[in-house]
């Protein structure tokens, strides 16, 4: 079951919690969130401590890695210390090289 599926079959006054929780910290969850997981093609991300154990790195060190836009990711919230997400088709293609072999 992905996610969308599992927020449709959340029981109505979880998922109205949810939205209440994500409103208090200036999130809309419905536009912000769910806007994502609805399109066509359902992406998968990671957090930084998954992609920092795959990639036998610290996760300050995948921080800086996103700050130098290395792959494709994102914040889910657009303040300062907003939780990250990483794409992760980006992420592996990354980690292979230009060349298609791990670096």
């Amino acid at each position: 079951m992905n996610t969308v599926d599992r927020i449709n079959n959340m029981p109505v006054g979880l998922r109205m919690a949810v939205n209440e929780l994500f409103h208090q910290s200036g999130i809309d969850f419905e536009n912000d969130i769910l806007k994502h997981c609805k399109s066509a093609e359902v992406k998968e991300f990671l957090t930084i401590p998954e992609a920092a154990e795959i990639a036998n790195v610290s996760p300050s060190t995948i921080r800086r890695m996103c700050a130098k836009n290395l792959f494709k990711w994102n914040k889910l919230n657009p303040a300062r210390c907003g939780r990250i997400i990483i794409e992760k088709s980006s992420f592996f293609s990354f980690l292979e090289g230009p060349n298609g072999t791990e670096e």
